[in-house]
């Protein structure tokens, strides 16, 4: 036996919990029940590994113990690179839930994982450590989001490791929407927060949440809906198939009044839209409060810190912290971003409504009326003062090295197609985005992306903003994806001229909010035709074939009826091919037990612009930091 394999210490356990147990003529414990495993924040030296395991004794869940944590580099585990002996899950309180941060491991290597006590082992995972920032590594990634419970088991994601090309995957984005907190066939809706602290109420969301997270990882029966040991398994196979990062969105958050913002008063009425949301006095830029430090937001936050491999981090406001920054390399740095824990109050008008530019435009009740405008107000905020001045100084940073690639995860979409009421950048916050923006472009920062979901349908888009009252384009793009599983625009009509007669609504609907609102593009579409011949090789599905395409025509980044991700693969040149895998989207509550492969539904390449040397880019981002912290001292002033 390999000298690091923990089986005589789980022997023991086993032998002295059945003689303990048989003295008082009691059942004995059963093996250990591992739900599922999952690894996430990886570094070049450490990862987040995470699982759910518990025993059963004469009817009664307790946390399992006295488990094993092997990590080996051949999935066989021939050999164990490390061995962490002597765990044990958490209470009933975390849902018998078990992260473990192993440290001490080397840099751009795979490794295999698993859990073992007792009798028992779990499924095997898999996950890849950072290369060093230097090196000119190839990198393998995708992302997506939305993962309503009615949707189970998610097809689109069964077998994930085995999709999206020949090679696997160094690490997926989880991008929001993790889980829903709404009722679907076999599973009843969460519980939702009263307002102020109600321990018992507050017990009863938190068990509620986990319970849909653990749903979303178990198996389904497709007659019923409930949970079956039988039935596919749902994002188990798409946790387990690499390390991974993930965000919370607006369902991890009840999507009610805590995914609107505000300082905590504004979670005193749970009506959906906020206490006097017509009052800036109840703005995080006001009051320097925000909602995550109310009792209802960490009960919510509890859940997903419980079934989401992420690296517990507090900030310097005594809260968790939930945006990092990672290097994969020279050619890529992932930036995740947290736009709901900091952001300033949803704007409504008198009436209940929206207070945004589109919602004048398309409002009955606002026919005839000008925009407030508050929604270009300066000081309004979604990702709080500090966050922002910490990714604009990532960004900076990140040039100054020379890393290739900057992509930025956000779980609202940043572009202007993303026009999702209120709560999105471009109705409710849109200074702050023209700002972000337009730095990005002042400062030069090259090769930014920006990536999200919550829109329930894919495309990439071009990125434009105002800068005082002028229209530009941003050096910037956006790709968003999705849903992994998700109601929404589904007509269950697949055909290619849905898809164009879709499109072409997004498209005059966008027309005409850019021509009445922000000053001109009558007419632009979504694409990415403005890149000046960095966009090459573009493929659409038309029809069930994949065919060439060009980049100026918009139906070749866009998708509205199917569920889908989103794939990256770097060269080491620095050349980014994009490809979204995708399935035909299929009606809720149906539980399809299926493992169809997805198809292509768009693809293309895209081109970095060159980097400067590394001594020019020193120098630029010195300049550019002199410059920021002028700007800043200015605007503070």
């Amino acid at each position: 036996m390999n000298k690091h394999t923990p089986r005589p210490l789980a022997h023991l356990r086993s032998i002295a919990l059945a003689a303990a147990v048989a003295a008082l003529g009691l059942p004995a414990w059963a093996d250990p029940s591992f739900l599922a495993v999952a690894a996430g924040d990886a570094t070049a030296s450490s990862a987040i590994v995470w699982t759910r395991a518990t025993d059963v004794l004469a009817g009664s869940t307790v946390a399992a113990s006295g488990l094993t944590l092997q990590l080996s580099t051949d999935s066989a585990f021939s050999s164990i690179a490390k061995s962490v002996t002597g765990l044990s899950a958490a209470d009933a309180t975390h849902d018998f839930t078990m992260k473990v941060d192993v440290s001490g491991l080397s840099a751009a290597t795979t490794y295999f994982y698993r859990f073992s006590g007792g009798g028992s082992t779990s499924a095997t995972g898999r996950f890849t450590t950072t290369p060093a920032s230097n090196t000119a590594s190839a990198v393998r990634f995708a992302f997506s989001g939305d993962a309503d419970g009615l949707m189970r088991p998610y097809p689109l994601v069964n077998n994930f490791q085995q999709q999206g090309g020949a090679s696997p995957r160094d690490f997926f984005v989880f991008l929001g929407d993790t889980i829903y907190e709404t009722v679907s066939k076999g599973s009843a809706a969460a519980a939702v927060p009263t307002s102020g602290a109600n321990p018992s109420n507050l017990a009863t969301v938190l068990r509620d949440y986990q319970t849909k997270y653990r749903e979303n990882l178990q198996g389904v029966n497709s007659a019923t809906g409930a949970v079956s040991g039988n039935g596919q398994q749902g994002l188990a196979p798409l946790y387990a198939a690499q390390g991974n990062y993930t965000l919370l969105d607006n369902h991890e958050l009840g999507n009610k009044q805590y995914i609107n913002g505000g300082a905590p008063v504004a979670a005193l009425s749970l009506s959906g839209n906020g206490a006097k949301p017509t009052d800036l006095g109840g703005s995080v830029h006001n009051t320097g409060a925000a909602i995550n430090a109310t009792d209802g937001y960490k009960t919510f936050l509890q859940a997903y810190n419980d079934y989401q491999p992420v690296r517990v981090v507090t900030g310097a406001d005594g809260l968790q912290q939930l945006y990092l920054q990672r290097d994969w390399g020279k050619n890529l740095s992932l930036t995740s971003v947290d736009d709901r824990s900091y952001r300033d109050v949803r704007l409504k008008d008198a009436a209940g409504l929206d207070d945004t530019p589109a919602s004048y435009l398309a409002g009955a009740s606002n026919a005839g009326k000008a925009p407030s405008n508050r929604w270009a107000d300066a000081s309004r905020t979604m990702l709080g003062s500090g966050q922002l001045s910490w990714l604009e100084q990532s960004l900076l940073n990140q040039q100054a090295a020379g890393q290739v690639w900057k992509v930025v995860a956000v779980s609202s979409p940043i572009d202007q197609a993303g026009n999702d009421g209120g709560k999105s950048w471009i109705g409710g916050y849109q200074a702050e985005r023209n700002a972000l923006l337009k730095f990005i472009d002042d400062q030069h920062i090259d090769n930014v992306v920006f990536l999200s979901t919550d829109d329930h349908y894919s495309r990439a888009n071009q990125l434009w903003y105002t800068d005082n009252g002028v229209v530009k384009r941003s050096s910037a793009f956006t790709i968003v994806t999705g849903p992994i599983g998700a109601t929404g625009p589904v007509d269950n009509d697949h055909t290619f001229a849905t898809e164009q007669s879709k499109l072409a609504g997004v498209n005059g609907q966008l027309a005409k909010e850019n021509a009445a609102m922000y000053g001109g593009l009558a007419g632009d579409a979504i694409g990415l035709k403005d890149f000046g011949g960095r966009i090459t090789h573009v493929k659409r599905d038309h029809q069930g074939t994949l065919t060439d395409g060009t980049a100026d025509e918009a139906i070749n980044f866009f998708s509205i009826d199917t569920n889908a991700y989103t794939n990256f693969d770097i060269d080491a040149d620095g050349t980014m091919h994009v490809t979204v895998w995708g399935i035909d989207a299929y009606a809720s509550n149906a539980f399809p037990q299926s493992s169809a492969q997805p198809r292509v539904i768009f693809s293309f390449d895209v081109s970095a612009v060159p980097e400067p040397s590394q001594w020019l880019l020193s120098l630029m981002g010195l300049a550019a930091l002199a410059g920021w912290q002028r700007r800043r001292a200015a605007t503070q002033a």
